[in-house]
């Protein structure tokens, strides 16, 4: 993230810091992604507190394939507001997206710790199983364990990708279907303390090792 004026002795002061988050929201609105991002990239997020600011411009990273600066931001806001279910379950989807499947089981295990009713943790798994190339079989089977009341967008997109078998969910499964493009956590980041997390474990894990071999050892 270059150019950034916000924090370590930078000249950006709170209240210009203030004026152009206002610029990022107002960009986002008018799908101005890559100017957005710009001007993102003049802030030192490392100083910044808000959690759903954070949620937000690691959102906005996303929409433009930044997925490392992305992460960043979300361990960031992991780090200023732990055991945050929708952090967590961003942070294991974005880290499935970038190819490291080892830590994105880390950070299911956590989601699963925090939320277990959550029906999101089937959503995560089956993008887990989508990964390791898991047959649809097993991948079908998921659907059977999604409890009654779980929600209906992430039932609908679970069975969406179970019979396309190549359709990739996204975590605007789990979000507000915002025209916008941006999958914004904040929007439904919640800020109701939760049990904070153990610290993270570590796993030795041989090549080739599948996720599903994780899931039928639980």
């Amino acid at each position: 993230m270059p150019n950034q004026d916000y924090g370590r002795g930078g000249t950006l002061d709170k209240y210009e810091y203030k004026i152009r988050a206002e610029e990022i929201k107002t960009l986002i609105s008018q799908k101005k992604y890559v100017e957005a991002a710009k001007v993102a990239d003049t802030i030192d997020w490392t100083r910044v507190k808000s959690v759903m600011m954070l949620c937000t411009v690691s959102d906005l990273y996303k929409v433009n394939r930044r997925f490392d600066d992305a992460k960043l931001l979300l361990e960031m806001a992991n780090e200023r507001h732990p055991a945050g279910r929708m952090i967590i379950y961003s942070l294991c989807d974005l880290s499935i997206k970038m190819g490291e499947v080892v830590q994105a089981i880390e950070y299911y295990k956590d989601f699963v710790q925090i939320a277990p009713n959550d029906s999101g943790r089937y959503v995560l798994q089956y993008k887990l199983y989508e990964a390791q190339d898991v047959g649809l079989e097993s991948k079908r089977r998921i659907l059977a364990r999604v409890p009654p009341n779980a929600s209906a967008i992430s039932v609908a997109s679970l069975r969406m990708d179970s019979d396309t078998s190549t359709r990739s969910m996204t975590t605007r499964s789990m979000n507000r279907n915002d025209d916008s493009g941006v999958s914004l956590v904040s929007v439904r980041f919640q800020m109701t303390p939760l049990t904070r997390c153990p610290p993270k474990r570590t796993r030795t894990i041989t090549p080739g090792w599948a996720a599903s071999e994780y899931f039928s050892s639980t």
